[in-house]
């Protein structure tokens, strides 16, 4: 019996409940996400690919944060790192709820939630 319970305990844990639902691809994170729950490390970001190389940038009130960054995704699992300061790496669990909204779980932190940024084309 309390096998069982603890099964059950490990099974509704928010972090694994997260982790087992992602299915999230490097071509679906590229693009500028804008935070819209106010819990998150970044206020704005982007996932970009320049050649090879995977560039992070954020932005806090309109101004650069962490410009030329870089950042890696496997097995849902999300990193993204200052060029220079090792201080200003983020680990996250990350998942797709839909095509434009983004979840990022930092370990003992909740939930922040971006929404895809969409540029409105001049007529």
């Amino acid at each position: 019996m309390r096998l069982t319970i603890i099964f059950i305990l490990l099974l509704t844990s928010p972090t694994l409940a997260f982790a087992a639902q992602c299915t999230l691809t490097e071509n679906q994170l590229i693009g500028v996400w804008v935070l819209k729950n106010n819990i998150g490390a970044f206020e704005e970001t982007e996932f970009a690919l320049e050649g090879n190389r995977k560039v992070f940038n954020s932005w806090r009130d309109h101004r650069p944060d962490i410009s030329n960054g870089t950042w890696v995704l496997k097995n849902c699992k999300l990193n993204v790192a200052h060029r220079t300061e090792r201080a200003l790496s983020f680990n996250f669990d990350a998942r797709l709820r839909s095509r434009d909204d983004l979840e990022l779980k930092e370990e003992g932190e909740p939930v922040a939630k971006y929404h895809r940024f969409k540029s409105k084309k001049a007529p």
